[in-house]
């Protein structure tokens, strides 16, 4: 997906390795391990807002519309 995008691997790697363990954690651990360049702090800092805005927009979704967490399980599995 970050190809298609026209970004960097590393970006992608941190941003899918980050959604797919525990988030903003698991984006600092893996973006430690990452090779060293200018822009490696910008794009930690873009996953980390990305996340937590992504994670914020879910909770306030479930609350207006009142979705069982069943709902929400099947929601972010099929959009994953």
């Amino acid at each position: 997906m970050a190809k298609a995008l026209g970004l960097s691997r590393s970006f992608g790697l941190l941003t899918v390795g980050a959604l797919a363990v525990c988030g903003v954690s698991a984006a600092g651990a893996i973006s430690t391990v990452l090779p060293k360049k200018d822009y490696q702090e910008k794009y930690f800092a873009l996953t980390v807002i990305g996340i937590t805005t992504l994670s914020t927009l879910a909770i306030l979704e479930k609350r207006i519309a009142n979705l069982s967490l069943e709902t929400i399980s099947i929601f972010t599995l099929i959009f994953r």
